[in-house]
């Protein structure tokens, strides 16, 4: 008896040791892993696409950071939904800025109702004050808040003046920091002389006010040399064609390496009437020695923007919501292209379809398409564009996908001397160049221009024209489109069946049936307790360490 005591008193003291020697192991382990990610950062985001983590570009901005970055947040704190969503996104994303700043970004967060000074300050920075409607349980108040972001880097200055988008967030804060770091401003030309949308047209303002922000741009007359401060030219819906000369100057261009941005159609829309009328530009004059043939007529998809559609009836108009096939929403996009990366959608109103024929020196050159229509598409050479004709009328023996906007690259022209007077400055060092292709000149006409997923894909071809990637993947981060996949006419009718009649047919069938398993119970203790006895509860039957039988006896 003595030795089983002993035995067991032995064995707890084993015991013991090593429940304390695996607590103590346990406590190093987690000293160690604090000591580990004081140094070491790291960290897993899965969130749809990567919201709360910094994009590559960001990184590559903050690395060039060679002095202390000042970012002062004055934010009015413990404000309602959503607001205080942004502040605590915003807090989220500068803390990342912080973590791969290495030590050169200064983050002060300012509460402007703890001092009027602050207010003062942000208020000469030019971040204004928003009023706000706050509703309590017993009150309802107007507040004044601030919700701006101040940059201070090496004497220079940017502002944030308001959050409204945390979509956005990253992008606003990295091109702000971008412009105050960054040694060299790209300069964008864009041709004039044959009916182009230029910047400082008060329609487009909504387009070249993010690209002023980025960007300087030039007006370009090709009836004179090419500024050597051009990094790129553009021509946004010409209407007129370009003159021999003209063509050649061009040439000239991308042979010496450069990038040409075109964004054209041999069509142009009246949105009253809703018909089309054909423009004479020349463009083929341009495109088909390289290649690429941009033929008149639409792309018309199934996969398409929804209008508003007013219905008179009687005394009474009604709006609803319709398919407009005339504006496709691309979805194939050429997500290698660093272009088009991080896009999921692209509106492209009115657009004609690309076409690659290369002939003769254009064989030696490669075209990439960038954006596709869906497999539901089709060629249609109407000039009647009314949002009431169904796509079921539209559908042609030419069936898609169609290529909507491509790039052409290689060795397009041998710059000789004569030739290169028509750039100031060009080598006649033979060079790869670039054509951008849209067949789309709608996507610069005013009122088509609405959406952000719109301004981002031109914005990102323009700075892709410099061959300049650094704020690609972060203006497009956020755009995500999921859309339904298209049934046929049986299909539809099929869906509103189930829907309507088929759920609904499924409630009493469904009640019957738990009514049917209840009365069985029922009856099932019944005859195992007696007639009278009301059968318990299975909470009760467990808590009194039994559960109901079986099956009768």
């Amino acid at each position: 008896m003595a030795d089983t005591a002993k035995t067991s008193s032995t064995k707890r003291r084993i015991e013991s040791v090593f429940t304390w020697t695996g607590a103590l192991l346990v406590v190093l382990i987690v000293l160690l892993l604090n000591v580990v990610g004081r140094y070491v950062y790291g960290r897993a985001d899965l969130s749809a696409g990567h919201i709360y983590s910094i994009s590559r570009g960001t990184k590559l901005v903050l690395k060039k950071i060679k002095d202390n970055l000042v970012v002062k947040v004055y934010f009015t704190p413990r404000l309602p939904q959503p607001y205080g969503f942004e502040e605590s996104y915003l807090k989220d994303l500068l803390a990342e800025y912080r973590a791969y700043g290495h030590g050169h970004v200064k983050i002060e967060y300012l509460d402007p109702d703890l001092d009027p000074r602050i207010k003062k300050e942000a208020a000469s920075a030019g971040i204004q004050p928003l009023q706000i409607n706050i509703m309590g349980a017993d009150k309802f108040e107007i507040k004044e808040i601030m919700m701006g972001v101040l940059f201070l880097y090496n004497g220079k200055s940017a502002v944030l003046p308001m959050i409204h988008d945390v979509n956005n967030l990253e992008y606003d804060l990295t091109s702000r920091i971008r412009r105050l770091t960054r040694v060299h401003k790209h300069t964008a030309g864009f041709i004039m002389g044959h009916g182009e949308k230029l910047p400082g047209e008060p329609d487009l303002a909504a387009l070249f006010q993010p690209i002023n922000e980025e960007m300087d741009t030039e007006v370009v007359d090709l009836a004179k040399p090419v500024s050597p401060k051009v990094d790129a030219l553009w021509a946004l819906a010409p209407a007129s064609p370009f003159k021999p000369a003209e063509i050649e100057r061009l040439k000239a261009w991308v042979g010496a390496g450069k990038s040409l941005g075109l964004l054209a159609s041999k069509r142009s829309e009246d949105l009253r009437s809703f018909r089309a009328t054909p423009v004479e530009n020349g463009i083929d004059a341009l495109l088909r020695p390289w290649g690429v043939e941009l033929r008149s007529g639409y792309v018309v998809d199934a996969q398409c923007e929804r209008i508003q559609m007013a219905t008179q009836y009687g005394f009474f108009q009604a709006i609803r919501l319709a398919d407009y096939p005339f504006i496709p929403i691309a979805t194939s996009i050429n997500s290698e292209s660093p272009a088009m990366r991080g896009i999921e959608m692209v509106p492209m109103p009115f657009s004609e379809p690309l076409f690659w024929r290369p002939t003769g020196a254009a064989s030696s050159l490669t075209y990439t398409s960038l954006v596709d229509s869906s497999k539901m598409s089709w060629y249609q050479t109407t000039l009647s564009i009314s949002p009431s004709t169904p796509i079921e009328k539209l559908e042609s023996p030419e069936k898609g996908p169609f290529s909507l906007a491509g790039v052409v690259t290689g060795a397009f022209y041998k710059v000789t001397p004569s030739t290169a007077a028509a750039i100031e400055g060009v080598k006649t060092t033979p060079a790869n160049g670039r054509v951008i292709v849209v067949g789309s000149a709608a996507q610069v006409q005013p009122g088509l221009l609405g959406k952000s997923s719109d301004a981002t894909f031109l914005l990102n071809l323009l700075e892709w024209s410099f061959q300049d990637e650094t704020l690609l993947s972060i203006r497009a981060k956020s755009v995500h489109y999921r859309p339904l996949r298209q049934l046929s006419p049986n299909g539809r009718a099929l869906v509103k069946f189930l829907l309507i009649v088929f759920l609904p047919a499924m409630l009493p069938i469904l009640g019957s049936l738990v009514y049917r398993h209840v009365w069985r119970r029922r009856e099932m203790y019944r005859r195992v307790y007696g007639e009278g006895t009301s059968a318990p509860s299975p909470s009760a039957a467990v808590a009194a360490g039994s559960a109901p039988p079986s099956s009768a006896p």
